[in-house]
């Protein structure tokens, strides 16, 4: 844990450096190990945004709990701060980080 999970404007942008910058300032937080981060693209072809053609960039960070809202305030910080130099001109860009219900996850590892 975490799950980090990044969707973005396929047609805009370069997704595996997104993936690349967002696992290394997670993992630079010192909150987790390089081997509990779990990262993955959803490249979003077909999107509308109100205002034109800028491209989106939307973070979910997954975590089980255990973390202040501090920690995961500076973590969505980090996370924001890492990607904005790779993404040119207007952008939307955010970052969440949602806390998983324990009693509703299960997990199988083989």
């Amino acid at each position: 844990m975490p799950h980090i999970v990044i969707e973005y404007a396929a047609d805009q942008l370069d997704g595996r450096a997104l993936l690349a910058s967002a696992f290394e300032a997670t993992l630079a937080s010192g909150l987790f190990g390089r081997e509990d981060i779990k990262a993955r693209l959803i490249p979003c072809q077909d999107y509308i945004d109100g205002g034109g053609e800028r491209p989106f960039v939307h973070v979910s960070v997954h975590l089980l709990p255990g973390r202040s809202s501090e920690q995961r305030y500076n973590l969505d910080c980090r996370i924001l701060e890492a990607l904005s130099p790779l993404i040119p001109g207007p952008v939307s860009l955010s970052v969440e980080s949602i806390e998983i219900d324990k009693p509703s996850y299960a997990k199988v590892v083989r």
